[in-house]
Order: C-alpha cells, then structure tokens, then sequence
C-alpha cells in the first residue's frame, strides 16, 4: 500500500511539473529548483563583492570621521541589505556565500569628508554602472528583482546623498 501511494504522489509530482513547463510557470522555485548558469553566478559573486567593498569602505569612513558621520552611517546600513538580499540568492540557489575578505586598512582614507562623499559619488556611479551590465542578461525574476532594487538605491538614495555632501 506505501508502495502504491508513493507511485500515486510521484504521478501527481510529474502532472504537476508538466503543467507548470506547459504554462510557462515563472515561479520556478515552487516546482523544481532552477539553477544559474556561470555567468549569472559571476554576475552574483561580482554583486556581492562590489557591496562588501562599498561596506568596508565606509566602515573606514566612519572610523575616520565618527561614526555618525552622514551620509555614511545610513547608507552603510543600506550596503550590507544589498549584499543580504544577494547572500539570499545565492542561498536559494544553494550556490555558496563568499566571505568579505576586504580589510578596512587596505581601504582609502580621506582628508576630509567632503573628499569621502566625492569619492562615494563615483563608487555608486560604478555600481549602477555594473548593475547596468547585468541586467542585460536573461535573468531569473528574483535575481532581477534584486539587481534591480540595489541598482534604483545607488541611483535614487546614495548618488544624490553624496552628492549634496560634496
């Protein structure tokens, strides 16, 4: 009987798969897990590595100059989201997590905070710059998703925030 209800869940299993490929199901996670090609796990690794340096970056910022030091404190808190969300898709696709191996001593520092927010500016000009470049790519929703939602805070929040510092 176990033997006969096992082959019954099976059948219903591939029914319900069929079904999923035949309408263009998109949310493939639910149904069979998808996984990404190398490229779109360069793109992830790249992601992530590009938020980690951002982190470090401003954690020396705000060793430097205090650690309530504006703009840097609220959009340090916003990097290490970005690079969360990105760990989570790495997770989901049960690709491995690397580790932010970026030193704060190795990072710059910088006379003044002025100097600080100008350098910001074109990190987060390089950043949407790489977002950019990866969105070309034929990406799952929940990775678009992600890149999309760093890309529009670099764009919307952090670029005008050092700017009006500098």
């Amino acid at each position: 009987q176990t033997i006969t209800i096992m082959k019954n869940l099976t059948k219903v299993f591939v029914f319900i798969l069929g079904i999923a490929v035949l309408t263009g199901c998109s949310d493939t996670d639910s149904v069979l897990h998808q996984s990404l090609s190398p490229e779109i796990q360069k793109a992830l690794n790249a992601a992530i590595e590009d938020e980690f340096k951002a982190q470090v970056t401003y954690w020396r910022i705000l060793n430097d100059f205090g650690s309530q030091t504006k703009p840097f404190s609220n959009i340090l808190n916003a990097e290490v989201k970005h690079a969360d969300a990105i760990a989570n898709l790495l997770n989901t696709y049960s690709l491995s997590v690397p580790a932010n191996t970026f030193n704060v001593t190795d990072m710059p520092a910088f006379s003044t905070v002025k100097d600080a927010c100008a350098a910001g500016a074109i990190a987060e000009v390089e950043n949407i710059e790489l977002y950019d470049k990866f969105l070309k790519l034929d990406l799952p929703s929940d990775v678009r998703n992600v890149f999309e939602n760093n890309r529009k805070a670099s764009l919307n929040n952090h670029l005008p925030a050092f700017n009006a510092c500098k």
